[in-house]
């Protein structure tokens, strides 16, 4: 009793309260996980892992599925180890030889081969003429992606099953009491489909993640059950509306997954087909969700939601190879960064609002990390974290 009239006077919501995660590749992940640390660092009674509901696309995904089985940041904090990124006790070597997607090609070459066999069959007792565009458009077909993702499975399988976790949706939400929900495209109907929810919790955890970060042409797709699956982010950029539909009245977004703007015309034109295919997905991607979000949140003006993108300068570097193992560091740093900056420009208005969730906001740690850095720190911003902790 005394606590409802505390609530009433204090102004306390009692409304869920979500994370978003949306893709971005390898370099996706890092980001995530320095704007989860500063937040981390600066929600002074709250912890990430203190959600209500997980959403997860894509490298989001990995991220989402760690964190609502329990794993703390410091446990799946990336780092160098022997050389090889690692994250929560497992390598990220990707693109390790055992990690080539031969099957496929095997199986298509198989394919192909009879139907080739009866085309030239065909031309040798002249029942058919030489037509080189159906010939050259069965080739193609056997371009197969590059990794197969059975493989991220079968470590996320690993991961998720280590004592005091689960690869169990169902258990996660009645044993940890936290929903997790993790998005992936049906690759022949195009549709995004959520597992998590009802009817679509009955798959392992890993397998629904290895769907979600299946990024053509890295990734192969993933059959679970009788259709295959491949990166969520191709028909949704994050599931902000299901988190609303869902009772989320706080919301947490982290997007990656935005676009370079060059400071001078003729920029993207001087770079390969890559790095433009990239942006324009990336493009594609931001004016997807802008155009919902804007929607979404004008119809629900009581929820609270905030949101994280990268500086223009990180998506320069983040937009070079999204598979890149290497700037783990410098994209991790400018992930805590520009998250503190974010945090510092709107403190006011969110230390008001958080505490009607009951939730403090303190960014003095965040302030020393950034004067450690700011009075020349020597050594890796990993080992400025764990210095800052002693």
């Amino acid at each position: 009793m005394l606590e409802r009239i505390a609530d009433f006077f204090l102004n306390r919501r009692k409304g869920k309260k979500a994370l978003c995660l949306a893709g971005g590749g390898i370099t996706g992940i890092y980001f995530e996980a320095g704007v989860l640390q500063c937040l981390e660092d600066c929600l002074e009674n709250f912890s990430v892992t203190d959600f209500d509901m997980f959403f997860g696309i894509s490298a989001g995904a990995m991220m989402a599925g760690l964190l609502a089985n329990g794993y703390t940041l410091n446990e799946i904090r990336p780092s160098r180890k022997r050389g090889k990124v690692v994250m929560g006790g497992a390598g990220l070597d990707i693109w390790a030889l055992r990690n080539l997607n031969a099957g496929p090609f095997m199986e298509k070459a198989a394919y192909k081969l009879n139907i080739f066999y009866r085309y030239i069959k065909r031309l040798m007792t002249f029942k058919e003429s030489i037509y080189w565009a159906p010939f050259l458009s069965h080739l193609q077909d056997l371009i197969t992606p590059l990794l197969n993702t059975q493989a991220v499975e079968n470590i996320l399988r690993d991961i998720f099953n280590e004592p005091g976790h689960s690869d169990d949706f169902r258990v996660i939400r009645e044993q940890h009491n936290k929903e997790l929900y993790i998005g992936a495209t049906n690759q022949d109907n195009r549709r995004h489909i959520l597992f998590g929810e009802s009817g679509h919790d009955d798959i392992p955890i890993s397998s629904a993640i290895a769907a979600s970060i299946a990024f053509y042409p890295v990734f192969d797709s993933l059959r679970i059950g009788r259709d295959y699956y491949e990166d969520g982010g191709f028909t949704r950029t994050s599931n902000v509306g299901k988190a609303i539909e869902k009772n989320a009245e706080l919301i947490f977004l982290i997007d990656p997954f935005f676009p370079y703007v060059p400071p001078n015309p003729g920029f993207a034109r001087m770079k390969g087909i890559i790095f433009n295919s990239y942006q324009d997905i990336k493009t594609a991607g931001f004016s997807r969700y802008y155009q919902v979000s804007q929607h979404l949140f004008k119809k629900h003006p009581e929820v609270i939601h905030y949101s994280f993108f990268p500086s223009n300068d990180l998506c320069l570097l983040m937009n070079k190879n999204p598979f890149d193992y290497r700037p783990v560091e410098q994209t991790f740093k400018g992930g805590y960064l520009s998250t503190l900056s974010r945090l510092e420009e709107r403190q006011a208005k969110m230390t008001s609002e958080l505490a009607a969730f009951g939730i403090m906001m303190n960014l003095d740690r965040g302030r020393e990390i950034k004067d450690r850095l700011s009075m020349g720190y020597k050594g890796s911003f990993f080992k400025l974290l764990k210095d800052a902790d002693k």
